[in-house]
């Protein structure tokens, strides 16, 4: 079990509540696996869609080959340990 402290309202007693572990934040993906891979991504699509409004499709096709590269840069920055750590088992 995790604690975390409770906001009170004014006047109330201040407490901490206990949290289950199995619902304690993931964190949502802040880490430098996320981030770089959110942005290359980012960039792929914004490009592409200004390749493909100005009607250029092999620009529009170099956008998705960047854009799916994103997820590839993103999954070997995590294999490299800049993505999010994975809980390990405790033992009781």
């Amino acid at each position: 079990m995790s604690e975390q402290l409770v906001e009170r309202a004014e006047g109330a007693e201040e407490f901490t509540a206990e949290i289950p572990d199995e619902h304690v934040d993931p964190g949502h993906g802040n880490t430098v696996a996320a981030w770089a891979s959110v942005l290359v991504m980012l960039i792929g699509i914004s490009a592409g869609t200004v390749f493909f409004y100005l009607e250029q499709p092999f620009y529009v096709w170099i956008c998705a080959a960047v854009t799916a590269g994103g997820l590839v840069l993103g999954g070997l920055l995590k294999l490299v340990g800049l993505g999010k750590k994975r809980p390990t088992a405790k033992s009781e």
